[in-house]
């Protein structure tokens, strides 16, 4: 699972929040999707705002691959792969930023 993020900026600027090009390499062995955030998800908000749009893309991501590759026939433990991301954004949106390594 490769998520892509594309963050509007001043060398960029898409001007969406959206989950898009969610696709499966050549090999058919990896999956990827594009994560965009807006630049009002970031500009004049709090790290932890941030923090929670940018799990959130994260979250729809995953569900956007693993719904991709159900309809591919790919068989994946649905279930245990967004506990384990669940998880993972937990500790992301803890307010200790030591927690993220």
């Amino acid at each position: 699972f490769w998520y892509v993020l594309r963050i509007d900026g001043e060398l960029d600027f898409w001007g969406k929040n959206a989950i898009e090009s969610v696709r499966f390499s050549r090999r058919q062995t990896e999956i990827s999707a594009e994560i965009y955030l807006a630049r009002s998800c970031w500009e004049h908000v709090s790290e932890m705002t941030f923090r929670t749009h940018l799990a959130e893309g994260i979250k729809n991501a995953t569900i956007a691959m693993c719904d991709h590759a159900q309809r591919r026939g790919v068989k994946l433990s649905r279930e245990a792969l967004q506990r384990d991301v669940q998880a993972a954004l937990e500790i992301l949106a803890t307010e200790d930023t030591k927690a993220c390594p």
